[in-house]
């Protein structure tokens, strides 16, 4: 496969690591994993390890999931679709099902507004 093929593969087929990845190094702002790690006071092996999925080197999901999101953010990716896509990875969150929400007819909203 061509690098012009892989960069236009469809971000519902990538891991979270691979989009970290093609994020970082494609596009007009080519980067270095040592200066975003500088940048955002992550250690490089542990942004290295998102990129490859290696979710063992970083010891609790919480660091995984915060040090994903902030490298998200700094890729400029939507925070919210990687750190998903984390979750399922990680088994945190089954995968999505093709499920309808179920209405309940009978739940009531009542609002209280008291006497000022």
């Amino acid at each position: 496969m061509d690098e012009k093929q892989e960069i236009l593969q469809p971000s519902m087929e990538m891991t979270a690591g691979e989009m970290l990845r093609n994020a970082r190094t494609t596009g007009r702002r080519k980067r270095e994993i040592a200066t975003i790690a500088k940048l955002l006071c992550i250690r490089e092996e542990f942004l290295t390890a998102l990129e490859e999925g290696n979710y063992r080197v970083i010891p609790e999901d919480v660091y995984i999931l915060g040090f994903a999101r902030s490298y998200a953010v700094e890729l400029g990716l939507d925070p919210d679709e990687v750190i998903a896509k984390l979750k399922r990875e990680l088994g945190i969150i089954p995968e999505e099902t093709e499920s309808e929400p179920v209405a309940d007819s009978n739940i009531n909203i009542y609002l209280y507004y008291p006497n000022v």
